[in-house]
């Protein structure tokens, strides 16, 4: 839940996260990461830590390319609309910021699918020593799906900004599933070009690989990230350069109870930065351990969420998250409510969202 701070320091994604190639939480709780990441472009999750988890709109829209495909699904088209309010608070400044996303979806074959995701954002920048700075940011998304056979999807993205005139994101990526009796393993590797962070303008091309094995109750991640952030400002504005950095992350989750669902885990990750920059949050060095636990149910039609995690950092540094979903789910219609919160000492944020999904 931690590691989209961990990864950036910033909040923003430049675009829908969650209409590309992977959720960090699946609907059944099988979690990889749990997230908004600093490179998710395996689904880039919808800011799915700090614009919401989408619980229950991801299991809709992820039928409609799980690997057992249907041709009915050839005249389907699933919509998923997402508004919300986020307040981040950093050390020298705060952003308030109106949120909101669509998402369709459409599968034209067994084999191909159609993602186009635009989201608007709305922006209030308040920094000590200087005037407020509003921004509105526009971002359009694509992502075609070509599914070779029911373990292997490859991915094309591209994305772009009309109030910034760049490219957000393009790449690829390519997800396998392999199951050996009670043994499922799953990869994702991606390689991308992202525009990160609206506020100061920067990007950054990297490579990811994340590897997720399923046992029993247990689930183990382990996961690679290595990016070269563009030309740019370092160390206080002496000196430009790019910026070379590295993830690895870690973690193992426990499935206490099935139904209502339980679960408890631990995590590892660490951060490195070859330079400090000025323009976005850029640690050095920096290993985090943590422990999360979440409850689901479903009440009828009803559901709901409860998160949590706790973690502490190579310099005894501690910090927080919760986070809660409400919502109602009837066949090809639902709605929730969520609610998110999480508190570093350099960093802290407040996240409401609403969530509509309609399958026509």
């Amino acid at each position: 839940m931690f590691l989209g701070i961990y990864r950036t320091g910033n909040c923003q994604y430049n675009y829908d996260n969650n209409s590309f190639l992977k959720s960090p939480l699946k609907f059944n709780f099988d979690k990889t990461f749990r997230n908004k990441k600093y490179s998710d472009l395996t689904m880039k999750a919808e800011n799915s830590f700090f614009k919401g988890n989408d619980k229950l709109s991801f299991k809709k829209s992820e039928s409609a390319f799980s690997k057992n495909n249907n041709s009915e699904y050839k005249n389907i088209i699933d919509v998923n609309y997402k508004i919300g309010y986020l307040r981040e608070v950093e050390e020298l400044y705060s952003t308030n910021s109106f949120y909101q996303s669509l998402k369709f979806i459409k599968r034209f074959s067994d084999v191909f699918q159609l993602t186009l995701s635009p989201s608007l954002d709305y922006a209030t920048r308040k920094e000590t020593g200087l005037p407020d700075v509003k921004k509105w940011y526009d971002n359009t998304a694509l992502k075609a799906d070509i599914d070779f056979n029911p373990y292997n999807t490859l991915s094309f993205f591209i994305s772009g900004s009309i109030s910034d005139s760049t490219w957000t994101a393009y790449g690829t990526s390519l997800r396998s599933i392999i199951e050996l009796n009670d043994v499922q393993i799953r990869n994702t590797f991606i390689a991308s070009y992202e525009y990160f962070y609206y506020w100061t303008q920067v990007a950054q091309n990297f490579v990811n690989d994340n590897l997720n094995v399923k046992f029993s109750n247990f689930s183990l991640t382990a996961g690679y990230f290595f990016g070269v952030v563009d030309f740019d400002y370092i160390e206080n504005y002496t000196a430009q350069a790019r910026n070379p950095n590295t993830s690895v992350n870690l973690e193992l989750q426990y499935q206490v109870y099935v139904e209502p669902n339980i679960n408890i885990g631990v995590h590892y990750n660490t951060r490195n930065f070859k330079y400090r920059s000025p323009l976005y949050y850029s640690p050095q060095d920096r290993n985090i351990k943590g422990a999360d636990a979440s409850f689901y149910n479903m009440f009828g039609k009803y559901y709901l969420y409860l998160g949590a995690g706790a973690n502490v950092d190579n310099n005894d540094v501690f910090f927080w998250n919760g986070d809660f979903e409400f919502g109602y789910d009837n066949d090809d219609i639902s709605v929730s409510l969520g609610l998110g919160r999480y508190n570093d000492p350099y960093y802290s944020n407040y996240n409401t969202f609403l969530n509509l999904y309609k399958r026509f």
